[in-house]
């Protein structure tokens, strides 16, 4: 399994070489990669501190380790939304932009079940760390770890202290005068956390890896909610979940808000197994013509009224033909479909139509859980 090394990182790249003291120090696996996260602002610092005065060759040199790779490839500089570069993160929107690229980067490092990440958080800003440990409890597998690193105060923010050497090794400190790098304490802590991946859906995980922070967290709030909220938008034709919206046909709207009333004054909508009069649960077209008055609040497509054997028009009632079994099943495999594909199986079970066939009584039920889930229209 190939151990990396995934940190974010702010102005002092010290923490790098830190982290790697202390992985040797603690017994853990050398990483065979090393990978910062970090702004457009602070990639100077590292490249001369790591690569260009070899203080990462230096640390492994000097405790007989074998050298990582790692370039300016290696670093990942964050992006916003359309791709240009942060250069600091100090804005609100650039933590934002901070937090999406942390979801995304978390996610593709953690795909490969060949690997195993090392995720530190001991440099960069306090929300890049905040960040970075939500996405690990997001993504982060069983071999995968969080970790911090602590220095003993005489060392800390000393721009010639790198890691603690064994033998003497005398650096000039600002302000604290002249100091032995073999007297330095540095101490992996390893951040217990909750990794909620092994309990989602992997569809669940799919759309938390393609989102942006905001959606992904939303989505896992959803999923642990008492009670889902739908918005239902008849101007749009839309079902907008935990921030996904599923765009239905005007008639496939209309069946949802139509048996939506039913099952909320009925509790489910029956329909009668009897292979010799497919009418026979809707036989005075109570259902049909409810449902066309559902339909034609929000679109007019005369096939529609076809279906049902009557044009749009005054009067239209009289002539409308029963509700088919058909055509309730249709319309349910339809949505349903739509639903399963864009949501995570959790939360499309709770918005789905269900269906339960009961032979003993002769008849099948369709009912939307309306317990799960609080419906708003049109907001």
């Amino acid at each position: 399994m190939k151990h990396i090394l995934l940190a974010v990182v702010g102005a002092s790249p010290q923490v790098v070489t830190e982290t790697l003291y202390g992985i040797i120090q603690s017994g853990k696996p050398f990483p065979k990669e090393v990978h910062l996260i970090t702004t457009q602002s602070c990639v100077e610092a590292l490249v001369k501190g790591l690569i260009t005065d070899g203080q990462l060759a230096k640390l492994c040199a000097e405790y007989d380790q074998p050298l990582p790779q790692f370039s300016e490839d290696n670093i990942h500089l964050i992006t916003d939304d359309k791709g240009q570069l942060l250069t600091d993160g100090k804005s609100e929107a650039c933590q934002t932009h901070i937090a999406d690229y942390l979801n995304r980067t978390v996610a593709k490092f953690t795909s490969d079940n060949d690997t195993a990440i090392h995720a530190s958080i001991a440099g960069g800003r306090k929300t890049m760390a905040f960040y970075m440990g939500l996405a690990m409890s997001m993504f982060a597998r069983q071999q995968d770890v969080l970790s911090h690193v602590l220095i003993n105060n005489e060392f800390e923010f000393v721009p010639d202290f790198w890691f603690p050497t064994k033998g003497d090794n005398f650096i000039e400190a600002p302000r604290k005068g002249r100091l032995n790098t073999k007297d330095a304490e540095v101490t992996l802590a390893e951040i217990p956390f909750v990794r909620m991946r092994k309990s989602l859906d992997k569809q669940v995980i799919k759309r938390v890896q393609d989102a942006s922070f905001s959606q992904a967290v939303q989505t896992l709030n959803t999923l642990v909610s008492s009670k889902l909220t739908v918005n239902i938008n008849p101007e749009t034709k839309t079902l907008t979940i935990s921030g996904q919206s599923i765009k239905l046909s005007p008639k496939e709207l209309a069946f949802y808000l139509w048996l939506l009333d039913i099952v909320k004054h009925n509790d489910e909508l029956r329909v009668e197994m009897d292979e010799r009069d497919q009418y026979k649960f809707d036989k005075t077209a109570t259902h049909a013509v409810g449902f066309l008055k559902v339909y034609q609040t929000i679109a007019a497509d005369p096939r529609v009224y076809q279906t049902f054997g009557t044009e749009l028009g005054t009067g239209y009632e009289a002539k409308t033909q029963p509700m088919t079994k058909e055509f309730v099943q249709q319309q349910r495999s339809n949505i349903n479909r739509k639903l399963t594909k864009l949501l995570p199986a959790e939360i499309a079970d709770k918005v789905k139509i269900h269906s339960r066939n009961n032979k003993k009584q002769g008849y099948t039920s369709y009912r939307i859980n309306i317990m799960d889930c609080h419906f708003t229209i049109g907001e």
